[in-house]
């Protein structure tokens, strides 16, 4: 049975402790003695249940040939067309409807100059009715899907009328993810196609204000979509995007995004990976031993020594199929790890203390 409408109060609780679970950077002590109260709280439970992420950035690493997106924004913005666009093939669910059509956070990836571009599709979380569990829940797979953390995250709006509603969700949005976050973020406008071919700075003079007034907080850092463009016009505007990403990547030092949970959300997939390592060594070690007792039965059998070394030289290449079977394993252990629910809900178990402060 799906949880409850919340009151508005808990509505506030729920967007402050995501403010402090998700996203919001690390502060040294003497700068929370002087920051003024969220809201005007002070202590709530979910300040103290909610530590503090350590650190607002992660450093790349150096094995590490992934390029992490996520999309986030408003229903209807285009988050999902906008990550076909970017992954070059229909990955997503995407039409045009009143209603989020993307029910969970997915995954695509392609290729980029030999790099891995990895894209995390996300519904609108917090502009339709969702229950609090299912918010929780989507925020942890969102985790689990661009851990160790995103490289760049896309705040997706569309051109066109800017409501105060809209406003309201991108403001929702912003101040979930801190303002530290806002170093790795790009705006992304769709409906490029809207302009008729106007230049998008024409636009802009005669753009609502709360539009110029992003542009200037995110310091000109955006991209202007039009997803229906196949082939050349396709290809340029990923291009320039994905060559905006890694500015953005390089001005922060090669370092992708990362806070407290996302370390122990990491932590977390190392150790079922080990797990798994350990359990596809036992699984390669009791399939060896099988193949050679089949074998060494065969081999008693037989008189002939000839006869006897076929079957050596038999066994020796079904022993070295296995070993590059199980290694291959070894390798794609991760993937394995992520593609099941069993690390999701184990996560999720973690945050269950933090999903009970927002039941009535």
């Amino acid at each position: 049975m799906a949880p409850p409408s919340l009151p508005v109060s808990s509505c506030l609780l729920l967007l402050i402790a995501l403010h402090h679970l998700l996203l919001q950077p690390c502060l040294q002590s003497k700068r929370r003695e002087q920051a003024p109260d969220f809201l005007g709280i002070q202590t709530t439970m979910a300040a103290q249940y909610l530590s503090e992420p350590r650190t607002s950035h992660g450093l790349a690493n150096s094995g590490d040939s992934q390029l992490r997106l996520v999309l986030v924004g408003k229903t209807g913005a285009g988050k999902s067309a906008t990550g076909n666009s970017i992954l070059r093939e229909k990955v997503f669910l995407s039409s045009f409807s009143a209603v989020s059509i993307t029910k969970h956070c997915q995954k695509g990836s392609s290729t980029w100059k030999g790099r891995e571009v990895v894209v995390v599709d996300t519904p609108g979380l917090f502009d339709t009715e969702v229950p609090v569990a299912e918010t929780v829940k989507e925020i942890t797979r969102c985790m689990v899907l661009t851990s160790p953390g995103p490289h760049a995250l896309l705040l997706v709006i569309p051109l066109g009328r800017y409501t105060l509603e809209d406003q309201k969700a991108t403001e929702k949005i912003l101040t979930m993810f801190g303002e530290r976050a806002r170093e790795h973020m790009i705006l992304l406008f769709t409906r490029k196609d809207d302009l008729e071919g106007m230049d998008f700075r024409d636009y802009l003079k005669q753009a609502p204000t709360a539009i110029q007034e992003l542009i200037r907080k995110f310091r000109d850092r955006y991209c202007v979509f039009n997803n229906k463009a196949t082939g050349a016009e396709q290809e340029n505007q990923r291009e320039q995007l994905l060559a905006l990403v890694q500015d953005v990547v390089d001005k922060c030092n090669g370092r992708y995004y990362t806070n407290s949970l996302y370390q122990k959300t990491e932590e977390e997939i190392q150790k079922q990976i080990q797990v798994l390592q350990e359990n596809y060594r036992a699984e390669l070690e009791r399939a060896k031993a099988q193949i050679k007792q089949k074998f060494e039965v065969e081999i008693r059998k037989l008189k002939d020594e000839l006869e006897q070394q076929k079957q050596k030289v038999k066994m020796e290449r079904q022993l070295a199929e296995m070993e590059a079977h199980w290694v291959s394993k070894q390798q794609t252990a991760r993937d394995d790890v992520l593609s099941q629910n069993k690390i999701l809900e184990i996560i999720l178990n973690g945050f269950q203390a933090i999903y009970s402060l927002f039941k009535d």
